[in-house]
């Protein structure tokens, strides 16, 4: 989920009725959904699909499920995290 719409390659507009909801409850409408190509992906070849864009988040949150459906392997070790793209 990201707040950035301009990060999309593609995307198309969702209806109002549709929401995500925070910890504490409160609803977020989402605006959009589509592709993005994340910026830690120096090669530029990985797409995530059917990403949420939600305007009033105040961070992008990354679904280690969705990288792993992409068929990513995630390693995390103390000073970060290395996802690696075993389609390319």
């Amino acid at each position: 989920m990201t707040f950035d719409h301009s990060v999309f390659t593609n995307y198309s507009h969702v209806s109002d009725s549709t929401y995500i909801y925070t910890a504490n409850g409160s609803p977020l409408a989402v605006t959009q959904s589509g592709n993005i190509t994340p910026t830690f992906d120096l090669s530029g070849k990985l797409t995530l699909p059917s990403v949420f864009c939600i305007t009033k988040l105040t961070m992008k949150l990354l679904s280690l499920g969705k990288l792993i459906d992409c068929d990513c392997n995630i390693l995390f070790i103390p000073t970060s995290c290395i996802v690696k793209d075993h389609t390319r």
